[in-house]
């Protein structure tokens, strides 16, 4: 069998917009096949600082305990950090707050926002008034 790994040049997100120093950031993606976690400790300042909104996939656990205690660590990170969670429902189009770590994976597939608490109004307000047919549930 062939082996297909490889070697990748990683640097902290906080020490990158450091360097960058933006006046604001208003977003981040995170799409990292299972290392949400690392991403958002290594951005803890740049989360703290700036307060983005942050469009998170976390793979379903589909039973598998591993990704299940990744996706549960991704939630208490985040929420220690006062932000509300929202899961989108593809099949019915609605963005609905997770209230329950158990719901994390079981209601919602692999697609989350996380919204600071502070400007969640405002986010419900801006989704509701645009044209992108999502329903946003709070």
């Amino acid at each position: 069998s062939r082996d297909y790994s490889f070697d990748v040049l990683t640097v902290i997100g906080d020490d990158v917009i450091d360097k960058i120093a933006p006046d604001a950031l208003c977003v981040i993606k995170v799409d990292v096949e299972e290392a949400e976690l690392h991403v958002l400790k290594g951005l803890d300042r740049t989360i703290t600082r700036y307060r983005p909104y942050i469009y998170c996939e976390i793979l379903h656990a589909d039973g598998d305990a591993d990704r299940l205690r990744k996706g549960r660590d991704v939630y208490a990170f985040i929420k220690g950090k006062d932000y509300v969670v929202l899961g989108l429902n593809r099949e019915s189009n609605e963005l609905s707050v997770v209230r329950d770590i158990e719901n994390l994976q079981t209601a919602f597939k692999e697609e989350f926002v996380f919204c600071p608490k502070e400007m969640l109004d405002a986010f419900v307000r801006s989704i509701s008034n645009n044209s992108s047919g999502v329903e946003v549930r709070v």
